[in-house]
């Protein structure tokens, strides 16, 4: 797996100065083979085998197709065969309601790959997106929020930890296509900081072998309780996080260059969000004693990748109106 990360890290940085969409198609798709790879690699015998193979059909597919229209886009230029990509760049992201695969493959996952697959995997198809956005976008602010609708809806009939994670993961990544469109550098700082919130979410399931919600309950440390409380309120975009002011910004588009009404659902599945989050971490919130010694146990118990979580659960809550007026 180390010996493949470079390389696409490298794919990455390459397909940043690509103007030809067709080298972009196969630098998108090698690190999907790059990235299937190191799955294996980590993985090795241990993983259920259907997943990978439901992962590679679909790739493989979508690829296929977005060749095709590629290809037409070059000579029939019009609106309906860029709607046609977008459709299949939701099927490469797993975004509702194209996600079976998504769900499977992560659901067959540790943690530490369910990061990668959440995070780094998205930039190539993000890129693409970039490159190929229309002035005239209606068309993807209605697939994003129809995708935002069902993943909320189905976040709250599971309490499972992984699948809760999977449709706030297609949440987040839909908030961030429209963020897109808005601003390119508020994109990419959403991306940044959903990127820390969620290494250090995995990080903490993969350490306690956290897979249902029941299983917070097993956490004794007040601390840990703490840090992942304060992570997930973060993750959630609770007033004042950073996230929220983020997702702000995104109202304030809608309202301004759409309608009231869009702006209201996007609202109110904000809302249906919040409330599969506070579900997921109300285990958290029982039985959590502080005293005076908090602050001296925080420094004894906890690594130092532990007290970077807590510290910066702490700075995107409470210093995030600050941070964003200096944007």
């Amino acid at each position: 797996m180390f010996v493949l990360f470079p390389i696409y890290l490298m794919l990455i940085y390459l397909s940043l100065n690509m103007e030809s969409f067709i080298f972009l198609w196969l630098l998108m798709e090698l690190n999907s083979l790059i990235f299937m790879f190191m799955i294996m690699m980590e993985l090795n015998k241990l993983m259920n085998l259907n997943s990978l193979i439901l992962m590679f059909i679909y790739q493989m597919m979508t690829a296929s197709f977005l060749f095709i229209f590629l290809f037409l886009i070059m000579n029939y230029n019009n609106n309906m065969m860029t709607y046609m990509i977008y459709i299949l760049l939701f099927i490469k992201l797993g975004l509702s309601p194209f996600h079976k695969w998504y769900k499977f493959t992560l659901m067959n996952l540790p943690w530490n790959m369910c990061f990668m697959i959440s995070t780094i995997y998205k930039i190539m198809p993000f890129i693409f997106f970039y490159k190929l956005m229309l002035e005239n976008n209606e068309f993807l602010i209605n697939m994003s929020l129809i995708s935002i609708f069902l993943s909320s809806f189905k976040a709250l009939m599971t309490k499972n930890i992984k699948m809760i994670f999977t449709y706030s993961s297609i949440i987040h990544i839909n908030f961030m296509i429209i963020m897109m469109m808005i601003n390119i550098n508020y994109m990419l700082i959403y991306f940044m900081f959903y990127t820390c919130l969620i290494f250090f979410f995995c990080y903490f399931m993969l350490k306690f072998q956290i897979n249902y919600n029941f299983d917070l309950f097993t956490l004794g440390n007040n601390i840990y309780k703490i840090m992942i409380f304060l992570n997930i309120m973060s993750m959630m975009g609770m007033p004042p996080s950073l996230m929220f002011m983020i997702k702000y910004l995104i109202y304030s588009y809608l309202i301004n260059n759409y309608s009231l009404l869009l702006s209201m659902l996007m609202m109110m599945m904000n809302i249906f969000m919040m409330i599969f989050y506070l579900l997921m971490s109300l285990p958290l919130m029982i039985n959590i004693n502080l005293n005076c010694n908090f602050y001296l146990k925080t420094n004894k118990l906890l690594n130092k990748k532990e007290k970077l979580c807590f510290y910066l659960n702490l700075i995107f809550i409470f210093m995030s109106p600050m941070m964003l007026m200096l944007i």
